[in-house]
């Protein structure tokens, strides 16, 4: 029952919320049309590499246009000297090209649910290229333990969930795209975009058919990672979801069925 403090907390705030929302309102959910989530949101490029063609990142797709898209970190596949001596950092290092990327989308913020270590190298790249363009792209870090990805816990995915929708309800498209990311774009990424689907979406679409469309956007990275073979080399399958000898998939819907009650929650917000 360790969950439940976080749990009765969660119940505390949704009902001020919803009092508030009574009284004022959302003027992110008055002003914004539905999220179309018919459609998987993958538009080419999914991945991209350098010239050399190390893997820059990979499993790229939108969750709103315009507003929320979702990938992989910067695998880590090349080393710098610094005093002599050689450190782990992203193979975006060796050029713009993510930079470019991201600026192309009008991403203006990148949140990033990686530990502090990979967190710190990513912000040096961004900062980087933000004085060297003219063009600022923050990074945030919020790490969430990559076994918790679908736990309610202070480092869990459900817990960051929350705390994505509440910087999300009041971000306009003048503010800029945000990209957030996980190691893979699967796990955590997968929860908190379902959330926020959901949460874009309450009382815009039946459940069932709400949920449908989110767990198929969910089971999108299997495909994704699949296609490309560096990506299926990097990514960690998830070895409890093999069907009937077949090999274990990245992702599978009884990870995030068993979220599907707390996203309901969240959903609230």
């Amino acid at each position: 029952m360790k969950n439940q403090p976080f749990a009765v907390a969660l119940l505390w705030v949704l009902a001020v919320v919803g009092v508030v929302a009574v009284v004022v309102g959302s003027p992110r959910r008055q002003t914004s049309k539905p999220l179309r989530i018919a459609h998987n949101g993958v538009h080419a490029p999914y991945n991209l590499r350098d010239k050399k063609g190390r893997l820059l990142f990979y499993n790229f797709r939108s969750v709103e246009p315009g507003m929320l898209y979702r990938g992989s970190g910067f695998p880590v596949n090349a080393a710098l000297k610094v005093g002599g001596v050689l450190h782990p950092a992203p193979a975006a290092f060796a050029d713009g090209r993510v930079f470019n990327f991201m600026r192309a989308k009008r991403i203006r913020r990148v949140v990033s649910l990686e530990p502090s270590e990979r967190f710190y190298a990513e912000k040096g790249y961004f900062d980087f290229w933000s004085r060297r363009s003219g063009y600022d792209i923050e990074v945030v870090s919020w790490p969430v333990e990559g076994r918790l990805a679908y736990n309610r816990s202070a480092q869990g995915g459900l817990r960051a969930a929350t705390w994505f929708i509440e910087m999300m309800r009041d971000r306009k498209r003048s503010d800029g795209a945000v990209y957030l990311h996980d190691y893979s774009g699967k796990d955590s990424v997968g929860v908190i975009a379902a959330a926020y689907e959901m949460w874009r979406n309450r009382g815009r679409a039946n459940d069932p058919d709400l949920w449908r469309q989110v767990m198929e956007r969910y089971l999108v990275s299997n495909t994704l990672i699949a296609r490309d073979r560096e990506a299926a080399r990097l990514a960690p399958r998830n070895n409890g979801c093999a069907v009937r000898g077949a090999a274990p998939l990245w992702v599978c819907p009884p990870l995030l069925e068993t979220t599907r009650r707390d996203l309901q929650i969240i959903a609230q917000l």
